[in-house]
């Protein structure tokens, strides 16, 4: 959720993010949005991106909290809205769907399609259940998954991912169970299968 410090070790500018989508209200993944929101309504205010949440009164909250760091400034106009299932962003190049998951209430897997790739980020999960997996996209075909492993272990991934159309999978936001990642790896084998670290 480190969003500025993540753009400044990767010299992306800040007026180029043209979209922000958070996966559920948790604060490990919501919380960086604070900083991003506040130094672009003061710093870098030619950053303008959508900023979607799947819950209401985020704006509310946004406009409060720059107020008390501004001095009573306030926010600037920004679009800050609340998203639900199916395509939330399309701006001729990238496309943003999102997809229910039962992690908690309003969670959401997004699908990223863009120059003819195809990107499952799952946010965090339930429990890779049937119900809370997003299957259709997998079975689709993908050309990059980026999954978790939090909430479970990572062999939990093999039953969903054998034989699937999928180039090549990430495992982030892992705690530890991830002593499995090895044994998935290489229960997947062929499949490129890597652990990556939040951020």
């Amino acid at each position: 959720c480190d969003v500025v410090p993540e753009l400044i070790n990767r010299n992306i500018d800040m007026k180029t993010v043209k979209g922000i989508f958070v996966a559920h209200p948790h604060g490990d993944h919501a919380n960086g949005i604070f900083a991003f929101v506040e130094l672009a309504n003061w710093f870098a205010s030619k950053s303008n991106p959508k900023i979607l949440f799947p819950i209401d009164g985020v704006k509310e909250v946004l406009e409060q909290w720059t107020a008390l760091m501004s001095g009573g400034h306030g926010l600037r106009p920004m679009a800050i809205e609340k998203y639900s299932a199916g395509e939330i962003f399309n701006d001729g190049v990238l496309k943003v769907t999102a997809i229910p998951t039962r992690h908690c209430n309003d969670s959401y897997a997004f699908l990223l399609e863009a120059e003819g790739k195809r990107v499952l980020y799952t946010g965090d999960l339930m429990g890779i259940t049937a119900e809370d997996f997003p299957m259709e996209p997998v079975n689709e075909g993908l050309d990059f998954l980026i999954g978790e492993s939090a909430h479970f272990s990572t062999m939990k991934y093999v039953d969903f991912l054998k034989g699937k159309p999928v180039k090549r999978v990430a495992i982030t936001h892992h705690f530890a169970m991830n002593e499995h990642f090895w044994d998935a790896q290489q229960a997947l084998k062929p499949l490129p299968m890597s652990l990556i670290f939040d951020g």
